[in-house]
C-alpha cells in the first residue's frame, strides 16, 4: 500500500529532523567522528567550547586538538573501541582551543556500528570541567601552603580530635 510507505517515509523524515535538533541543540559538546578519526558533524556546544567550526576541522582529527601529553592514553582506548573490546571510554583531558588557550574536557566517547556489527565512527561528547580543575587546583595550592605552614611553624602546632570513636 502506497500510503502506508508514504506514510512510514515521513515518520522517518520528522524522526531524522527530531534527532538533528537534539544534537544541535544539546548543552553538551557533541561531534561525530569517522572510522578515519576525521570530523563530519559538530554541534554548536562544540563550536562554542574549542572556537572551531565544521569548516575549520574538516581535515582535523581529535589527535590535532589534544593536548600532546593525552594522546597516546587516547589512542589505546580507540584501539579497543575499533577492536570492540569496549563500547565506549570515558576520560579527562585537555584540548587545544582555536585562540591557543587550553581547556579541560571530561570525554565521553562510544562507539557506532553498522548492521553486521563492524565499527563505522565514534559519537563523542565533551563536558567543560575547566571550573571543577581550577577549583582543585586552588585546593592543592591551599593545602600545601597549609602542610608548608604546619611544617616550618616555630610553634608547637596540634590538633585535637573531639570525636568519640568506639572499637
Amino acid at each position: 500500500d502506497i500510503t502506508q510507505q508514504k506514510q512510514w517515509e515521513l515518520t522517518l523524515i520528522a524522526q531524522e529532523k527530531h534527532f538533528r535538533q537534539i544534537f544541535e541543540e544539546a548543552s553538551i559538546a557533541m561531534a561525530l567522528v569517522d572510522k578515519d578519526f576525521h570530523f563530519t558533524q559538530i554541534n554548536r556546544a562544540f563550536e562554542n567550547y574549542l572556537g572551531y567550526n565544521e569548516k575549520e576541522l574538516e581535515n582535523k582529527t581529535f589527535a590535532d586538538i589534544t593536548v600532546d601529553r593525552f594522546i597516546e592514553e587516547n589512542r589505546k582506548h580507540l584501539l579497543k573501541l575499533i577492536n570492540g573490546e569496549i563500547s565506549m571510554y570515558r576520560t579527562e583531558k585537555q584540548y587545544k582551543r582555536k585562540d591557543k588557550t587550553i581547556v579541560w574536557g571530561l570525554v565521553q566517547v562510544s562507539a557506532m556500528h553498522d548492521q553486521n556489527g563492524a565499527f563505522t565512527s565514534q559519537l563523542v561528547m565533551i563536558n567543560d570541567i575547566n571550573d571543577r580543575k581550577a577549583a582543585e587546583e586552588s585546593l592543592l595550592k591551599s593545602e600545601e601552603i597549609f602542610n608548608q605552614f604546619m611544617l616550618n611553624s616555630p610553634i608547637y602546632v596540634f590538633f585535637k580530635d573531639n570525636q568519640i570513636r568506639s572499637h
